[in-house]
């Protein structure tokens, strides 16, 4: 017997971690299963020692529960111009009967947007000619409460004490681009 997910991913996601697998509601200990991870795939296989002792067959779902994150490969979408990250599932499995099957799964979508953020003088918002802010301070967050600081997609935080570029560089005019986000 032999139970395997394969989960291709597009340049732009990188693999994380496995958070869950579950066999219908109940949570497959992580023994029970094994993770390998090489380039864009990743590979969720069950073991047979743990297939041999259940009645795996009897019609359960499997659910697998992952992290992924966007990298700098990731296409960046814009108003008008989606950019898909695509990332596709298949099943494979051998059954009690040792007859090998593969199952095409879905291709799901991925999109990411990116944020420019302007500071101006509050005196000259509603003139033709902004006063742009050097070294202005701001925090971007990823919720309503602010309580969660944004995390860029390469991991660098991007809580800043001047505006900058994704790079760090200081950005003369007080604007700054954000990319990874997510829509909303």
């Amino acid at each position: 017997k032999s139970y395997s997910i394969i989960d291709t991913m597009s340049e732009g996601l990188d693999f994380v971690k496995v958070n869950s697998v579950k066999l219908d509601t109940a949570t497959i200990d992580a023994s029970n299963y094994d993770v390998v991870s090489s380039g864009q795939t990743v590979t969720i296989s069950l073991k047979n020692t743990y297939l041999e002792k259940n009645d795996f067959y009897a019609g359960s779902d499997v659910y697998v529960e992952y992290v992924a994150k966007l990298n700098n490969n990731a296409l960046v979408s814009t108003v008008g111009n989606l950019q898909k990250n695509t990332n596709h599932v298949d099943l494979k499995y051998k059954d009690k009967f040792n007859q090998e099957s593969t199952i095409n799964g879905n291709t799901i979508n991925v999109y990411t947007f990116s944020l420019d953020v302007v500071k101006v003088d509050a005196s000259t918002i509603d003139k033709e000619n902004k006063i742009y802010l050097n070294d202005a301070g701001f925090t971007l967050y990823t919720n309503i409460a602010c309580t969660n600081d944004y995390i860029a997609t390469n991991g660098a935080e991007k809580k800043t004490a001047d505006v900058k570029n994704e790079d760090g560089s200081v950005i003369a005019k007080g604007v700054a681009t954000f990319t990874g986000l997510k829509a909303g």
